[in-house]
């Protein structure tokens, strides 16, 4: 589910900020004067290192507003603060600079962990002002832990977007999919992002990584097909992007229906579907529990989820508490759709 992929360069490049900013001087910092030679020689070596420094900054300043969100996010996955420090804006990074340093550049701990997000909104407030809501995907050891929503607002200065303004990340879902004891809160963040993932399926992903041929036609066959995307484009990808809210017998027994019925196929071990597309006025992220039962490490669910402005429909969605020792949906993904 990530983004962007980074290249050697742009890691080195994040690197070599992580060991450049535990220079004692900001460029903004006041280094005052000097007169011995040693001092003198130290504050030329001290302007050295901060000019490069300054050259690494500018090389990782993002030049589009979508490409500052990517990397804000990868400053996040690889807890690196010198890299979201170089693409604060002027006005943040005094702000931000005492408690980065006092972090050692790094943010967050080892766990949890954010593995990937999604754009839920982009507000365009002028032409060099956009605010974001982001959705990050956090995991444990134990897998998928749930989304926390950010906020943050980029602006263009100089011909670069840098960050302005963010929501601290707290690494705090609102659910509690490892506790034995099942909560309306995890069952309504599973079965949210359970709908998610059938219509990022459903809509072939994130769009075609294969421009020259995104469609086609199987020999023995009058229907067009469309590859999925690159990151879940094969069946251990695909399965392993449904097993964050499925239980395993589910997701198997999914994908051997899809495939046994032409939904998906396999052509060169990478998977393409039917080209079509479809819809639903479902809305199970505003779904509400009528009712929770569980037994032992079963639980089943009766939901009331909204169909439109105006209507509701009832499901019972059945949940299994696994051996890693997370609660997963039980049920089929054609039913959250």
């Amino acid at each position: 589910m990530n983004k962007s992929v980074v290249s050697l360069s742009s890691k080195m490049i994040a690197a070599g900020l992580l060991l450049a900013v535990s220079l004692p001087a900001a460029a903004w910092a006041n280094a005052g004067s000097v007169s011995n030679p040693a001092t003198k020689g130290a504050a030329a070596a001290q302007s050295a290192e901060q000019l490069r420094l300054e050259q690494l900054e500018l090389a990782v300043r993002p030049d589009t507003a979508e490409k500052a969100i990517d990397m804000f996010v990868k400053s996040l996955q690889t807890r690196n603060g010198a890299l979201l420090f170089a693409i604060l804006t002027p006005e943040e990074k005094p702000r931000s600079y005492a408690q980065f340093a006092g972090q050692n550049w790094v943010l967050g701990g080892s766990s949890p962990w954010v593995k990937g997000y999604r754009v839920v909104k982009s507000v365009e407030k002028d032409d060099a002002t956009t605010e974001y809501n982001l959705q990050l995907f956090e995991y444990t050891s134990l897998g998928y832990l749930g989304n926390e929503n950010v906020a943050v607002t980029v602006k263009k200065q100089e011909g670069y977007w840098l960050i302005d303004k963010y929501t601290p990340v707290q690494y705090d879902t609102g659910m509690e999919p490892w506790s034995e004891q099942l909560t309306n809160e995890t069952v309504l963040g599973l079965v949210a992002e359970a709908q998610k993932r059938y219509w990022y399926l459903a809509s072939g992903g994130k769009g075609y990584p294969y421009p020259a041929s995104p469609q086609f036609t199987p020999a023995g066959t009058d229907t067009v097909y469309r590859w999925l995307s690159e990151d879940i484009d094969t069946t251990e990808e695909l399965t392993a992007y449904l097993r964050d809210v499925y239980a395993a017998d589910a997701v198997q027994t999914y994908l051997n229906d899809l495939l046994a019925s032409k939904q998906l196929i396999v052509e060169g071990e990478r998977l393409a579907q039917p080209d079509a597309d479809s819809g639903s006025l479902r809305d199970w992220g505003k779904a509400k529990v009528v009712k929770l039962q569980q037994n032992g490490q079963q639980a089943t669910a009766t939901l009331e989820v909204p169909l439109g402005e105006s209507e509701t429909e009832t499901f019972t969605v059945s949940f299994v508490y696994e051996k890693n020792g997370v609660w997963r949906i039980a049920t089929s993904p054609r039913m959250i759709r």
